[in-house]
Parts: C-alpha cells; sequence; structure tokens
C-alpha cells in the first residue's frame, strides 16, 4: 500500500491496487496538529476492505458517502446506527469504480444556522496560511462572500482573494460553497458557532489543443461565528 499526504489536509489518498481512495473526515481534519474541535472525527486506517475512524462525540451515527469525482455530488454509500465507541470499523463495499473518493459524515449531529460570518482560518501542511471571512447572507436563493487575505506562509495552494458565490447548498450540517471558475470548493460541518471542514483546490485539466493534467490540492480549515 502506498500512501500520501497533501498538505495539511483531511484528505487522505491511498492507491491500492490501482485504486484510490481520498476520504474527507467528519468535520474533515486529519492531523493532530490541528486543534481537537467539537466532534472531530480523524480516519487511522484503510487497506482497501476495512476504514477505522476515532471520534470524540459518543455516542453518535456515522454514514460513509462515496463521490467518482471531487466536483460531483456525494453519494450515500452506507449508514451505521448511532455507536458509543470511540473508534469504529467497518467492512468497505467495493464501488465497481477504478477509482473512488471516501469520506465519513456524522449523520445526527445538532442542526444549526449557518447565515452570519465566520471568521475564517485555512490550514495546509500543518501551518496556518490562510486567513479570512466567510460570509453566507442566505440559503435560499444562496448568496455568500469570500474574503481570503494574502498567505502567512510562501507557497500556499489556497485560494487568495474577494469571491462572491451563489452556488452552494446547506444539507443537515453540512454547508458546501463551490467557486466553479476558480476550481475552488469548501465543505465543511456546522456545529453552533464552530464550522470545521475541507477546502480543495483543483488546478490544470485546461488548454488546447492538449489539456495539462489536473492537480488537486487541499487543506483543512475552522471557522468560528463572527460576534
Amino acid at each position: 500500500m502506498r500512501a500520501t499526504l497533501s498538505g495539511n489536509n483531511s484528505l487522505r489518498s491511498f492507491t491500492l491496487n490501482d485504486k484510490r481512495l481520498i476520504a474527507p473526515l467528519l468535520l474533515l481534519f486529519s492531523y493532530l496538529v490541528v486543534p481537537q474541535l467539537f466532534g472531530q472525527v480523524r480516519i487511522t486506517h484503510y487497506d482497501g476492505a476495512r476504514l477505522t475512524w476515532t471520534n470524540s462525540i459518543a455516542p453518535a451515527a456515522y454514514k460513509i458517502e462515496t463521490s467518482t469525482n471531487l466536483t460531483r455530488p456525494w453519494v450515500e454509500l452506507m449508514s451505521l446506527p448511532s455507536t458509543s465507541e470511540k473508534t469504529v470499523t467497518v467492512d468497505m463495499p467495493g464501488t465497481g469504480e477504478q477509482m473512488a473518493f471516501y469520506r465519513v459524515v456524522w449523520s445526527d449531529a445538532p442542526v444549526s444556522n449557518p447565515v452570519g460570518t465566520w471568521i475564517y482560518e485555512g490550514y495546509e501542511g500543518g501551518s496556518l496560511t490562510v486567513r479570512g471571512t466567510v460570509a453566507i447572507a442566505s440559503l435560499q436563493p444562496f448568496n455568500s462572500h469570500l474574503s481570503f487575505l494574502a498567505p502567512a506562509q510562501p507557497g500556499s495552494n489556497h485560494l487568495i482573494g474577494e469571491f462572491s458565490s451563489q452556488n452552494g447548498s446547506f444539507v443537515g450540517n453540512t454547508l458546501r460553497i463551490n467557486l466553479s471558475n476558480y476550481q475552488f470548493s469548501l465543505s465543511g460541518q456546522v456545529a453552533g458557532d464552530e464550522m470545521n471542514g475541507t477546502w480543495t483546490r483543483i488546478s490544470g485539466g485546461i488548454g488546447f489543443p492538449t489539456p495539462t493534467p489536473p492537480r488537486i490540492f487541499s487543506g483543512t480549515f475552522r471557522a468560528t461565528r463572527a460576534p
């Protein structure tokens, strides 16, 4: 098994018999250097047949979702009953796809309201690289404004600048915002006045006559509701 990590990244990439697993975590954190936050889940093992994660909230119920492409919707693969165990291991069914992405979702988390302004911190490679704000004006229709300040460390792959997006959703406790023109997205869990998740940036994949190979950069973020 060959395992790779891209930056301070809640996306873990494993190559197993030509299959790749990229598994965002519930509340989407993967490193101990990021503060232990509300409801954190951390995937600790995957061998192509069994998936193991630890969590800080119990009892809790989880579901595993899959997608063949990070820009496409997630599909539920299995739903698990509530458990009081702090370490959970499940047998993974096959998807029949050569490449598949998986993530663990806390399915019975208390419902929260993301409308408002959030103080944002983006992490990459174990370090805080970007600060800013995420402002959600409304959910239906969806309307948001994102402001990312210059990176604290050179070489950050996080998007920088001011952006508005009407492409987003809030389902259960999961907030998603997509900036399609920049191939950048946020996906996170909202719990009270805290939001924890993953940012993803895709570059390349365009060009004529020969497109450049796409590259996926990702990291974690945390946000707290502004006073």
